[in-house]
C-alpha cells in the first residue's frame, strides 16, 4: 500500500487522508498509518485537519436502506380509495417488536396528513395528501451517508429524530 500512496502523492491525486481511503476504498487507518510511517522517513509532511460533520445512528442507516418510519407506515396502508386499515392493526403496530419504526411512523404519517382516522368506522386510510407524498428523510439520511452537506434545521430535523449525531472527523492533509 506504501508504494500505491507515494504514487497518488507524486501524481497530486493525494491530498487528505480521508478523500484517498475513501477514492481507494481502504480503510482510512491504514492509509494513516502509511503516511505517518512516510513522515517518518521524511518523504511527506502531515497537517492534522478535523472537520465537524454528521454520522448516521443505527436508525439513520436504517432509514436510508429501508427508508422514513412515517413513509414505511405509509407503505402499510391500502391505496387511496381501498377499505383502510382498522385502527386496531394500525394500533398494534406500534407494538410490534419487529417493527420498532412503526410507532413513531404512525404519529409521523398522521402529522404529516398522510393518513387519518374515520370515527365513525375506526378505520385509518390515506388522505388525499398521500398521493403526493415523498420520502424526504430518506434522501437525507442518503445525502448525509454520503458525505453531502445539509442545513442548520435539517441537522437539527435529523438529531431530534435520532437519524444523526454531531462528529468530528479526523485526518492529515499530506504535503
Amino acid at each position: 500500500m506504501e508504494q500505491q500512496v507515494l504514487a497518488a502523492i507524486h501524481a497530486g491525486k493525494f491530498t487528505n487522508t480521508h478523500a484517498y481511503a475513501t477514492s481507494a476504498g481502504v480503510a482510512h487507518q491504514a492509509v494513516v498509518g502509511v503516511v505517518k510511517s512516510l513522515e517518518g522517513d521524511a518523504f511527506v509532511a502531515l497537517e492534522p485537519v478535523s472537520r465537524n460533520t454528521l454520522a448516521l445512528t443505527a436508525g439513520g442507516k436504517e432509514c436510508a436502506a429501508e427508508g422514513s418510519p412515517e413513509y414505511r407506515c405509509l407503505q402499510l396502508l391500502p391505496a387511496a380509495g381501498q377499505p383502510g386499515m382498522p385502527i386496531k392493526d394500525w394500533k398494534a403496530l406500534g407494538k410490534d417488536k419487529t417493527r420498532k419504526w412503526a410507532k413513531p411512523g404512525s404519529g409521523k404519517c398522521m402529522q404529516k396528513r398522510w393518513a387519518s382516522i374515520d370515527k365513525a368506522t375506526d378505520v385509518v386510510s390515506r388522505t388525499a395528501a398521500a398521493a403526493d407524498a415523498s420520502d424526504d428523510l430518506r434522501a437525507l439520511c442518503e445525502r448525509v451517508a454520503a458525505g453531502g452537506d445539509v442545513s442548520a434545521a435539517e441537522k437539527k430535523e435529523l438529531s431530534k429524530r435520532k437519524m444523526a449525531v454531531a462528529a468530528v472527523l479526523k485526518s492529515f492533509k499530506v504535503t
